[in-house]
């Protein structure tokens, strides 16, 4: 069984409440590993934006109505029928 239903959980509610008081205190305590330095590891990366590295920007065909045209997936690996 898992903890939810041995804690004898039955609402999304308590589900919550489990989550918030049990669950998430209980994983830092286990896994938790306080930083080296305090300050923050994020820095600026001169000369680069980063709205252009973090996105996927592609050309769209357009209908008459300026709505988008669906393109046809491109499937990722070709499925074989079994063999009878």
């Amino acid at each position: 069984m898992n903890e939810p239903t041995l804690a004898g959980i039955t609402t999304v509610e308590a589900a919550n409440r489990f989550i918030s008081n049990v669950h998430i205190p209980a994983h830092n305590a286990r896994f938790a590993v306080k930083a080296e330095q305090d300050a923050s590891a994020f820095v600026a990366i001169p000369g680069v934006d980063l709205k252009e590295v973090l996105c996927v920007q592609e050309d769209r065909e357009l209908d008459n109505g300026n709505t988008p045209v669906p393109r046809p997936l491109r499937p990722c690996g070709v499925l074989k029928e079994d063999a009878h």
